[in-house]
């Protein structure tokens, strides 16, 4: 088991509690202008890889994605073996909800951390 340790949407963080191991999210919106006028966003997600706990090696995640608090959710990247994923299809003035799972040696996939937000602007 594991839990998101803190999540930091710059520029402030927020503690949340879930079941998965310890893990740290970072929420980045990356603006690419040309001028005045942004041209592009995306979202950096980035955490640290939980604890170990005896006889369960985790060896990737799946990372998910609402429009709506609470989900429903969507993957949007799976077996990701590092801790690291940009979410580059985002649109302007939405929120996006974003989800991490665990996947163990087995194929086992955890729960859902706790969810994390990014604002486009």
């Amino acid at each position: 088991m594991y839990h998101i340790d803190e999540v930091i949407i710059t520029p402030k963080a927020v503690v949340l509690p879930t079941s998965l191991a310890v893990l740290v999210a970072v929420v980045i919106v990356v603006v690419i202008s040309v001028g005045k006028k942004p041209v592009h966003h995306s979202v950096t997600l980035t955490w640290h890889p939980p604890t170990p706990v005896k006889g369960v090696k985790v060896v990737s995640y799946n990372v998910y994605r609402s429009v709506a608090p609470g989900g429903p959710y969507v993957r949007i990247a799976s077996d990701v073996t590092s801790p690291l994923h940009h979410d580059t299809l985002v649109n302007n003035t939405r929120t996006y909800y974003y989800v991490v799972t665990a996947l163990d040696a087995a194929g086992h996939e955890s729960g859902y951390s706790a969810e994390t937000h990014a604002k486009i602007p």
